[in-house]
């Protein structure tokens, strides 16, 4: 399993904290490129999930999440996709 989470460093750093407190590979992205081309990128890389972290989801505790099979999930607290994501790999989905 490999998530990425875009943008707003610090509090994406927080949520790749969690991820790899569970073991789940997860890469934090803080390039100064734009959103669209780091999407672009993760998407080329056939990365299952790209969370996007902006100023709106590090003030609620969420991430606008792009699934890459479903593309645009909307905004999910960094708990509930976690919850998700174990899920999903114990169904063996990703």
């Amino acid at each position: 399993m490999d998530c990425r989470v875009k943008n707003f460093n610090d509090y994406a750093k927080l949520a790749e904290q969690k991820f790899r407190e569970q073991n789940i590979r997860m890469t934090t992205d803080v390039r100064s490129e734009k959103i669209r081309v780091k999407v672009r990128e993760a998407r080329l890389d056939l990365v299952p999930y790209i969370a996007v972290v902006g100023a709106k989801e590090s003030e609620s505790n969420t991430v606008a999440l792009i699934n890459r099979k479903d593309d645009e999930q909307g905004e999910i607290e960094v708990g509930k996709v976690l919850e998700m994501v174990i899920e999903e790999i114990k169904m063996r989905k990703l």
